[in-house]
């Protein structure tokens, strides 16, 4: 009987035969490894990548599909141990296939990837999906989730949010102003994310709030300013929290509601906050 040692002794052969060149050799090997062990996820992701680099697109998919299903789900930053090195890998093979998702033309399926990664603090999908994601794509995707938003049942995460304002706030004006309100408002729908990734939205808004001149013109600045608030509520800026609160008061919007929602948790008990919503 073959053991699992043995197949990881295929599995290393293969990665060796790989760097030298020799891919059909390398899927031999590694086919073989699967073969003996077929519930290893590294082996799958390892084929998939000699598929990748093959032009066997399909074949490509498929097995990071089966590694992503067979290793365990994770977070990054990861932490020095053989299980972490399992989880990290699924997030690379999440990353790989967007990619080749993207070569098929699946475009939609290619960030989903890319923000299933990110989402999980992947560095190399934030920064790729962040620089790189067609305007186009954000446009439609603020289209979906515009129609959807009274329903609340799409969502964006943190990661997505971020490709979709550097796409669409270079140039201020109402539509994007009341888009951005609709975005971060699904964003605060579930907050299960990664503080890093808020934080550097919130940079994001802040600039773009500060970019626009007439604010007459823009109709909806309040209620994106009252988001921008119950953002940094949460990430525990009472300070800044209070002065974007108070910001959008001055431009017309009806605090009484901050005290229901969960987002100002932390300043219920809050003098100043119990004042600035009361009227």
């Amino acid at each position: 009987m073959t053991s699992l040692h043995d197949s990881v002794l295929l599995y290393n052969r293969s990665i060796e035969l790989s760097v030298g060149g020799q891919r059909e050799a390398a899927l031999v090997a590694i086919n073989q490894a699967i073969a003996n062990a077929p519930l290893h996820g590294f082996f799958y992701s390892h084929r998939a990548l000699l598929h990748e680099e093959g032009g066997q697109l399909a074949e490509a998919v498929a097995d990071y599909t089966r590694a992503i299903e067979l290793l365990p789900d994770s977070i990054w930053p990861k932490v020095q141990s053989a299980e972490a090195l399992e989880r990290d890998e699924r997030l690379r093979a999440y990353w790989r296939r967007g990619f080749v998702r993207s070569e098929l033309g699946d475009d939609a399926g290619a960030m989903q990837d890319w923000v299933s990664a990110a989402d999980r603090g992947y560095p190399e999908a934030v920064a790729y999906i962040t620089k790189h994601h067609a305007k186009e794509a954000a446009v439609s995707r603020l289209a979906d989730l515009e129609c959807e938003r009274d329903g609340c049942r799409v969502y964006a995460s943190p990661a997505e949010a971020l490709v979709l304002l550097n796409e669409l706030a270079r140039s201020p004006s109402e539509g994007v102003t009341a888009r951005l309100d609709i975005l971060l408002y699904t964003v605060l729908i579930d907050l299960a994310a990664h503080r890093a990734l808020l934080a550097k939205l919130r940079t994001l808004l802040d600039a773009y709030i500060h970019s626009i001149g007439d604010r007459s013109a823009h109709d909806t600045l309040h209620l994106l300013i009252y988001n921008c608030a119950a953002l940094e509520a949460v990430l525990g800026d009472r300070k800044r929290a209070l002065a974007l609160l108070a910001e959008a008061k001055q431009l017309g919007m009806d605090l009484r509601r901050a005290p229901n929602d969960s987002e100002f948790a932390s300043l219920y008990h809050d003098p100043e906050f119990t004042t600035l919503t009361a009227s």
